[in-house]
């Protein structure tokens, strides 16, 4: 297994990003994803049993989350909601409120 790609790319991590923000156990840099099959920088194929850490429990480039964000970019790609309101942020924070557990008033607060 070739990692030559990876080990550049991990060198220059290092230079510019803090090493808390990685749990690295191997030299993985991830070139893209398809399903449960991660390719890296290499052409290293794996099969991704950790799901991104639960994050892509639906697999990588999932057609119905990538339409879902195309669909969002078509709109807008970002606007912060300090200082407007959004019609899907609305809606969205109805849905999570109305299955929070516990009977009581709760309100959302979207963070990065």
């Amino acid at each position: 297994m070739k990692t030559v790609k990876c080990l550049e790319l991990i060198e220059r991590d290092r230079k510019v990003i803090a090493p808390c923000s990685h749990l690295s156990y191997f030299p993985l840099a991830v070139a893209s994803v398809e399903g449960s099959v991660i390719t890296d920088e290499d052409g290293n194929k794996y099969i991704d049993f950790l799901s991104s850490g639960s994050s892509l429990n639906l697999g990588g480039s999932h057609p119905a989350v990538m339409e879902a964000v195309k669909s969002q970019l078509d709109l807008s790609a970002q606007y912060t909601q300090a200082y407007s309101y959004s019609r899907r942020s609305i809606e969205y924070a109805e849905k999570l409120a109305s299955v929070y557990p516990g009977g009581i008033d709760v309100k959302v607060c979207f963070g990065n």
